[in-house]
């Protein structure tokens, strides 16, 4: 467990305003994995299979094809990266959208 904690009201109104200023929905997880903060509201409170893998793996990045979305509704191709603090994973965010650019907006 570690001590950093993601503030969801942070993490909400970072999402805002990446949807505000690019037009691409994006998610903000805890080190659960949980959806703290979601541009579309659709999703808050529900694991996202992406940020788990991320969190509970050896990867630092995940990333959804358009054609995974189009064979599994409950995924949007995007692209998901780890948010680090003093080398500990402590959340995840991303970008739903094109992976050409969706990737280059979260590396931002």
């Amino acid at each position: 467990m570690s001590k950093y904690k993601i503030d969801p009201k942070l993490a909400q109104e970072i999402v805002d305003m990446v949807y505000e200023s690019t037009g691409y929905p994006a998610t903000v997880c805890d080190e659960n994995a949980v959806m703290i903060g979601d541009s579309l509201r659709k999703r808050l409170g529900v694991i996202h299979e992406g940020a788990k893998r991320i969190l509970t793996g050896n990867i630092q990045e995940y990333f959804v094809t358009a054609d995974e979305a189009a064979q599994n509704p409950h995924v949007k191709e995007g692209y998901n990266i780890s948010i680090v603090i003093d080398e500990v994973k402590v959340g995840t965010t991303g970008i739903g959208g094109k992976l050409e650019v969706a990737r280059p907006l979260v590396m931002l």
